[in-house]
């Protein structure tokens, strides 16, 4: 009998809030949503265009509660390698109306607006993807957008002090082709035309100056930026240290943003056989031990709306 296979993937938890001002959103019953997803899913109304890509929404039920899977196309054919001669070949479908994909696992949780989310490749539909398809559905009778949940405490001291006097972040090129705004567009700009890993740091001077100010606000603006619209699971590195802009006693402090998200690496058992993909049930069951692992903490980090 072939070993079961086994691989690591990224549990990371995300909030739903109100788009563009994200601010909190209305209790949303969860069930009743999913129950309208898979409606649509049996009627094909289930795909939808998201970020020049056409994602499928589908349902997945476990324990008889309903999960999302969303799938995007990819936009190459893997191929395959000889494990002893080294000989290379193209893969192929199982026909010409099969494609091949990369998905997204997502768990709503009972509070807060929260979701576990589990993606099977770093291509695959993004945080702020699930957002955008949940608005193209028209299910719901308001626009969204995502944040993730950190720990309250270290958000609200970034917060707090304004301004930041280092900021450095790494992680792969595929981050430059994420659609982001103000001082970290202009920080990115260079780094467009990258391939392979970037990896950035700035530094501003303590003084007190306008100029010196405005430059850590702007890298405050850009970490804020980095943490909503990048997404800490797909970097490798996030730090800062925190300035206290307005001289109200705040203490400066380096902050691991990475370390002090809530995620989680699982290990995701590969179904038997040939078959290497990520199975919605590995998944699911990777997301759920997640969420027992932290749902206290959840819980304390969405009660205070730290980052509105």
């Amino acid at each position: 009998m072939p070993q079961t296979r086994t691989l690591k993937r990224t549990v990371a938890f995300w909030r739903l809030v109100q788009a563009p001002d994200l601010t909190p959103l209305g209790d949303v019953d969860w069930p009743a949503f999913m129950a309208e997803v898979a409606e649509d899913a049996r009627n094909g109304r289930s795909r939808h265009a998201i970020d020049n890509s056409e994602i499928t929404g589908t349902t997945y039920t476990r324990d008889l509660v309903d999960h999302l899977v969303l799938t995007k196309t990819r936009d190459d054919m893997p191929r395959q390698q000889h494990r002893n001669t080294g000989t290379l070949a193209d893969m192929s479908t199982t026909g010409d109306g099969w494609e091949v994909i990369e998905s997204t696992f997502v768990k709503f949780l009972e509070f807060g607006n929260v979701f576990g989310l589990l993606r099977s490749q770093p291509t695959a539909p993004s945080p702020q993807a699930v957002a955008r398809w949940i608005n193209a559905t028209k299910i719901l009778n308001v626009q969204l957008a995502v944040e993730p949940v950190i720990d309250p405490d270290r958000w609200r001291h970034m917060h707090d002090g304004g301004g930041l006097t280092y900021l450095e972040f790494a992680g792969p090129s595929v981050v430059l082709d994420r659609d982001v705004s103000g001082p970290l567009d202009h920080f990115l700009h260079p780094a467009r035309y990258a391939t392979g890993k970037i990896a950035m740091k700035f530094t501003v001077s303590k003084a007190r100056t306008p100029e010196d100010s405005r430059q850590r606000r702007d890298l405050y603006l850009a970490a804020e930026e980095l943490v909503r619209t990048i997404g800490l699971e797909n970097l490798n590195k996030a730090k800062v240290r925190v300035f206290d802009e307005d001289n109200r006693g705040i203490k400066a402090e380096s902050i691991d943003l990475i370390q002090h998200r809530f995620t989680i690496k699982r290990t995701i058992s590969l179904d038997r056989g040939e078959r290497t993909s990520v199975s919605e049930q590995s998944a699911f069951d990777a997301i759920i031990t997640a969420v027992e692992k932290f749902e206290d903490d959840l819980r304390a980090a969405v009660a205070d709306d730290p980052m509105t």
